[in-house]
């Protein structure tokens, strides 16, 4: 399941750049993100347009024009595509089932079971990091459930929302990357054995032996189980976050949070919010992996079940339970809107041919040695500018691995290095989906939580370059 690619209209060259380059600077003057991609998307079409004008040239007002058919001609063929639809239905039928697991007060009885046992930020924030690795089968799935269940904990410790979004990111793509069950897994192995490195039905074995390869998931992951556990660093506007969080007055607990779950209907909430989920991850990693709706059936039928525990165990009207499922659905629809948008620009990327011009720059500085390492870097930027981490896969490896077996560099540390440089473009681009979806859970803004993040981000990208360059060179 991959959104079609598209070949470039005009040469790849340096103003290839600009789109990517507008959207990065407007986000941070901004702080905003719908408005710097549309922004990007228009800088983009025009490039396009004054580029590779019809005949006859048309002016200024026709090249504006132009500029509005082809944006409306790509945001339909956005629209119409498999892979947009799906992303819509599932995310937004999984914001239905939180929403649901809210007005049955399943999310509230998690947190005041958890509350039992966790004392503290850290406590907080090492739940939300054990959370996250235990809902691995999915990014989505992942940022959406666990901002959503802890968000009320952090609040009552003074966690501040950028720093729960930071762990829930970061064990969203990382954690996905490094457990073999994973739809990221599943997925990057069809690939291997598309291209062919693997056998059939070995690319998954195949892809675990690379696990260690995966140096960014690692250091990622390490790194925010260091920030959970120490609280330490706090980096950049993180710091601001964190000291407006500890001079807040913190959440005061329910009642049903200080007696300690003893009733009934306390343990029936619960219920209406775990089984659920263990029917989304059980449809997930039950159901043929050839089959890509399997998310999306696991959703479907864990939003039926929860709809109707509501009603069996909580009393809750269908009336009511429908009401919040379709609020739940509205409340993922600004997200949704910037995925959309982003992958709008990730087509006037690739109509500037902005893939191959990064590919072209690096290409006469690799061999061997610096291969894995430039592939990390170079891929890096290409996902952190144009949003697209699947489909930089699909593009990079038929061409990253022909280069490593010609110049004679370690073929499997090479396809790491790809596979780290999408896991990297998903944690910290600004308009990623996981980001934003991360955002919504934690109702956090989208840009506060990019831009607290990002320092931890390349901190940790920082060390697996040079991991990569080391290892590279001593292969």
């Amino acid at each position: 399941m991959l959104l079609a690619e598209l070949s470039p209209v005009v040469e790849p060259h340096l103003m290839s750049l600009a789109p990517g380059a507008l959207a990065f600077v407007l986000a941070i003057v901004t702080r905003r993100t719908i408005e710097p991609l549309l922004a990007a998307v228009a800088l983009g079409l025009l490039l396009i347009g004054f580029a590779a004008p019809s005949e006859p040239v048309p002016g200024v007002i026709g090249q504006l024009e132009g500029a509005l058919d082809a944006f409306c001609e790509s945001l339909l063929r956005v629209l119409a595509d498999d892979v947009i639809r799906w992303i819509i239905l599932v995310c937004g039928l999984f914001g239905s089932l939180i929403q649901v697991q809210t007005i049955t007060g399943g999310a509230e009885a998690i947190g005041n079971l958890l509350a039992r046992y966790v004392r503290g930020p850290r406590g907080v924030l090492l739940s939300s990091w054990l959370l996250g690795v235990l809902i691995f089968v999915d990014d989505y799935l992942n940022a959406l459930t666990v901002g959503s269940t802890m968000r009320r904990l952090a609040d009552r410790y003074r966690v501040s929302r950028a720093m729960l979004a930071y762990v829930v990111d970061s064990t969203a793509a990382p954690i996905c990357v490094l457990i073999p069950a994973s739809t990221w897994a599943l997925y990057v192995s069809g690939l291997l054995e598309a291209e062919r490195i693997a056998a059939p039905g070995e690319g998954l074995s195949l892809y675990i032996s690379l696990l260690g390869t995966f140096v960014y998931a690692w250091m990622a992951a390490l790194l925010v189980l260091l920030v959970a556990a120490t609280g330490w660093p706090l980096l950049g506007p993180m710091r601001h976050e964190e000291q407006a969080a500890q001079s807040a007055t913190p959440a005061v607990p329910t009642a049903a949070g200080t007696d300690g779950l003893t009733n009934d209907a306390s343990w029936r909430a619960i219920l209406t919010f775990i089984l659920p989920l263990v029917v989304v991850l059980g449809g997930v990693l039950m159901l043929d992996t050839s089959d890509g709706n399997r998310v999306l059936k696991g959703v479907l039928v864990g939003l039926a079940i929860a709809i109707l525990l509501g009603r069996v165990l909580t009393g809750v009207s269908f009336a009511d339970l429908g009401d919040a499922a379709l609020e739940g659905f509205a409340r993922i629809t600004p997200a949704l809107a910037i995925v959309v948008i982003s992958f709008v620009l990730r087509d006037v990327n690739q109509l500037l041919g902005l893939t191959e011009y990064l590919l072209a720059t690096a290409k006469p500085y690799l061999n061997a040695g610096l291969l894995p390492a430039v592939a990390f870097l170079g891929l890096s930027l290409v996902t952190f500018t144009i949003g697209s981490f699947w489909g930089m896969y699909a593009v990079a490896l038929p061409i990253v691995i022909p280069l490593a077996e010609q110049t004679g560099a370690n073929v499997g540390l090479s396809i790491g290095a790809v596979v780290s440089a999408g896991a990297f473009g998903s944690h910290a681009c600004f308009y990623g989906d996981a980001t934003v979806l991360t955002s919504t859970s934690c109702e956090v803004s989208n840009m506060t939580h990019a831009l607290t993040q990002l320092p931890y981000a390349l901190v940790a990208a920082t060390i697996s370059f040079f991991i990569y360059l080391a290892w590279g060179l001593l292969t």
